[in-house]
């Protein structure tokens, strides 16, 4: 490092033409720390039977983990998985903090609708995305209410329960000895908990009965877009 810093100081130095980047799970380092060259076995299928016990130590070792046939992965495998799962994770968190920032606005948007006095009950909201449409103080209060917020904190928590935590603690469990080595053995696509495609697009929520995710955007959600946070028209 110190040579090629003082390298580049020098008046005969050149320019540069061309970079090569690469990605960041080419990263010696990051593949160090994402123990990606550690060799192991997942399990690929359960054994046909087990073998007899002949002795105190193997009967103890059969009782705390399951016989299986095994396959490595390599290491061009991992980092593939790797890479899928991480921009996989991305994707999820986004959909997550979509909710949840929707979920914010509207608690405050019912804030302030009710700080406004009874006498402005009347007075007409500015639609942040279409003048032609407006509506009244009274009628936003009477659909953004405390129910209509628990409700969506309900289906947020719902779809936490049933999907993002179930995935999350999928793609993070221990796998062929390795700890966390779920995550570079399989692609979200190809573990049960995870592969549910419309849980992990924008506006899903998870309908408890059918154990599944539908793409919804609640009225209450369009109101919100369209009238919060609440200014006045007239002020405008």
């Amino acid at each position: 490092m110190d040579f090629a810093f003082k390298s580049m100081q020098q008046l005969n130095v050149g320019m540069v033409h061309g970079i090569e980047v690469v990605s960041w799970v080419e990263n010696p380092q990051c593949q160090t720390a994402s123990k990606l060259l550690q060799k192991f076995e997942p399990c690929i299928t359960p054994a046909a039977s087990k073998p007899n016990k002949t002795n105190a130590n193997e009967e103890t070792a059969n009782e705390t983990s399951a016989l299986c046939e095994t396959s490595p992965v390599s290491v061009e495998m991992k980092k593939f998985n790797r890479i899928a799962n991480a921009e996989f994770i991305a994707n999820l968190n986004a959909v997550l903090r979509t909710q949840l920032n929707s979920l914010y606005n509207m608690q405050q948007c019912h804030g302030i609708l009710y700080s406004f006095d009874d006498t402005k009950v009347d007075k007409v909201l500015l639609n942040h995305h279409d003048t032609m449409n407006t509506m009244r103080i009274s009628e936003l209060k009477g659909n953004i209410t405390m129910d209509t917020i628990e409700n969506k904190r309900e289906g947020i928590q719902s779809y936490v329960d049933n999907f993002y935590s179930k995935c999350l603690t999928a793609l993070s469990s221990n796998i062929g000895g390795l700890l966390g080595g779920a995550v570079l053995a399989n692609a979200w696509y190809s573990i049960p908990d995870c592969h549910k495609i419309s849980c992990t697009l924008g506006n899903a929520v998870w309908l408890k009965n059918e154990c599944k995710c539908i793409l919804k955007k609640a009225d209450v959600d369009l109101l919100v877009e369209m009238y919060c946070m609440p200014t006045l028209a007239d002020l405008q």
